[in-house]
């Protein structure tokens, strides 16, 4: 067990600032709370890594696995039951708290860590030091069931009897989880924060715009200021809690990263998730069948979101018109480009008017060569449209060959298709790679609708938006998470790799072939889901990609191996006063 000391430090140093959980009925509530499941159910999981891992990689874990295997298997810790750690304020403002270890027999596993020595006489349940790399940690044993751990024994008064319920189910959900509770904070000092946010803007304001800055620089610092203090007071007085927490899948191989946000009850900041949950999207089918990579969002703005957004586009476009300024473009490149920025700036008030910002894109990579497509709701599609026009017309004016490229118009379920073939450069580079993907020519379709803005690019890119359009006459408008993106990474690496700089192939190859064992498991998502009073973050990993992220760590360990062990078993004695 001594061998590995250095894990057995690093899970205290969860502990080290923490404080010891009052059980009077009127303590406040922990600061922040760490879960982890039991050592059968971290078993199962890292058995699936080394699974997911390989022989090859497995070996190179070894050490760590091995490590965990000691610590996990000490006599007298009970395997069944979940550990963690509780962070506190004192009455003094000092951090404080107590890791806990489930045991079975407190004297067992006390002799199992091989650097204690037990006192003859006084209390059995201590506390006990630990001298650990010469910083004592202090053990207390409750009813021989839990060993509670902390740097100064002050913090082990009061304990609870069965500290689990501290956890509030997180070690059933996730292996390693971390909840923030910011009322944890007294009010004062959620105060202070707050107040000390306002100051650095209050500060800032007050210098005014910096010399060598635009006014729409400024313009963007004066959002950020707002939107910076708002952010502080809801998370003084609105967030209920954060949590972080990550699991894994022992049936695919899978692995899962959250983090959830809880609002009160009755806040702004539970109105705006309540807002955003009940979203719904006319886009679910607009996607293309066997996408390699999707990227969806639906986002409902308040009132007030809406006349700040405004307020703001204002700054780019102000800078945006000025740069033409420094630019050779001609009287008509000149003109061309400020009614292009016009429009836009347009496009992007009308959008944040409506309150809606939704949208999704896909791309795909098969045999018959490259697609992708994307959607845009519109507030004003018929306006969008007419600004296109005028731009084609300009470009057909200005170039010829411009005309030849944009094709004759059509329709397609109520959608106006304008089809144009832009013939690919013989001097651009990989110029051979990407014919295979697209032809000679890149086919693009900018289509408008109801409140629809379309644009397909690549190979039979009108015939796919057909298709595509026909699926998603036919899907009704459903909820959709307010942000979602997912991408195989398989598809897009055998793309890239051919035409990737020689020094990055080799390490390209290599993960490639890590993908080609996982089967079809090569995804990645992030998913951004509102809920009443909440909010969802997640990432998944696949299998394969939880095999990249393993060979990462193998790589790391053999340019840096970990931690050594302890030169030597420092004893522990009984603690004064046990």
């Amino acid at each position: 067990m001594r061998r590995y000391g250095w894990l057995l430090a690093a899970s205290l140093l969860l502990a080290s600032p923490v404080s010891g959980a009052t059980a009077e009925d009127d303590a406040p509530p922990p600061l922040a709370v760490v879960s982890l499941a039991n050592c059968d159910d971290l078993d199962s999981d890292i058995q699936q890594l080394l699974r997911s891992a390989g022989p090859a990689l497995a070996e190179d874990l070894k050490p760590l696995a091995e490590a965990w295997k000691t610590l996990a298997n000490s006599r007298g810790l009970d395997r069944r039951r979940p550990a963690g750690a509780v962070i506190r304020l004192s009455a003094g403002m000092r951090p404080e708290g107590y890791a806990f270890v489930p045991v079975s027999d407190l004297k067992q596993w006390l002799d199992s860590l091989q650097a204690v020595r037990h006192g003859e006489g006084g209390d059995p349940d201590g506390p006990f030091v630990v001298q650990i790399k010469g910083a004592p940690v202090y053990v207390k044993g409750k009813a021989n069931r839990w060993a509670f751990l902390a740097p100064d024994p002050g913090m082990l008064s009061d304990l609870p009897d069965d500290p689990k319920p501290l956890l509030a189910g997180l070690h059933e959900k996730y292996a390693v989880a971390l909840r923030f509770s910011p009322d944890g904070l007294p009010k004062p000092l959620r105060t202070l924060f707050v107040e000390q946010i306002k100051a650095a803007r209050d500060a800032a304001l007050a210098k005014g715009k910096p010399a060598d800055k635009t006014d729409g620089y400024w313009a963007g610092q004066q959002f950020g200021f707002r939107w910076t203090v708002r952010t502080a007071e809801a998370i003084a007085d609105e967030l209920e809690h954060l949590t972080i927490g990550v699991a894994g899948d022992r049936r695919t191989g899978a692995l899962r990263g959250e983090m959830s946000i809880e609002s009160r009850a009755g806040t702004p900041m539970a109105g705006w998730f309540a807002q955003l949950a009940q979203c719904k999207s006319r886009l679910g089918g607009l996607v293309l069948p066997g996408a390699y990579g999707t990227v969806t969002w639906c986002v409902e703005f308040t009132p007030g979101d809406r006349t700040a957004a405004r307020a703001w586009l204002k700054g780019p476009v102000a800078d945006a018109m000025k740069s033409l300024d420094e630019k050779h473009l001609g009287a008509d490149g000149m003109e061309m480009a400020k009614r292009t920025i016009e429009g836009l700036a347009d496009l992007a008030c009308e959008m944040v008017a409506d309150g809606r910002i939704e949208g999704t894109f896909s791309a795909r990579i098969a045999e018959a060569g490259f697609t992708s497509l994307g959607a845009i709701h519109l507030a004003d599609a018929a306006k969008v449209e007419a600004a296109f026009q005028q731009l084609v017309a300009k470009a057909k004016e200005m170039d010829a060959d411009a005309r030849s490229a944009f094709l004759p118009a059509e329709q397609h379920r109520g959608v106006r298709l304008n089809p144009l073939e832009i013939p690919l450069s013989p001097s651009l580079a990989n110029r051979e790679r990407l014919v295979q993907f697209v032809g000679e020519k890149l086919e693009v379709v900018v289509g408008f609708g109801d409140r629809m803005m379309y644009v397909a690019a690549g190979r039979n890119a009108v015939r796919s938006l057909k298709e595509t359009l026909d699926r998603a006459a036919e899907a009704p408008s459903q909820p959709v998470p307010t942000f979602q993106y997912a991408i195989a990474l398989r598809s897009v690496l055998e793309f890239i790799a051919p035409i990737a700089p020689a020094n990055e192939r080799e390490d390209m190859d290599e993960v490639l072939k890590l993908l080609q064992t996982a089967a079809g498991k090569d995804r990645v998502s992030f998913t951004v889901q509102a809920r009443d009073r909440g909010l969802d973050l997640r990432f998944d990993a696949d299998e394969g990609v939880v095999k990249i992220f393993l060979l990462g760590v193998s790589k790391a360990l053999r340019r840096q191996p970990p931690p050594g062990p302890f030169d030597t078993a420092l004893p522990t004695e009984k603690a004064a006063g046990g």
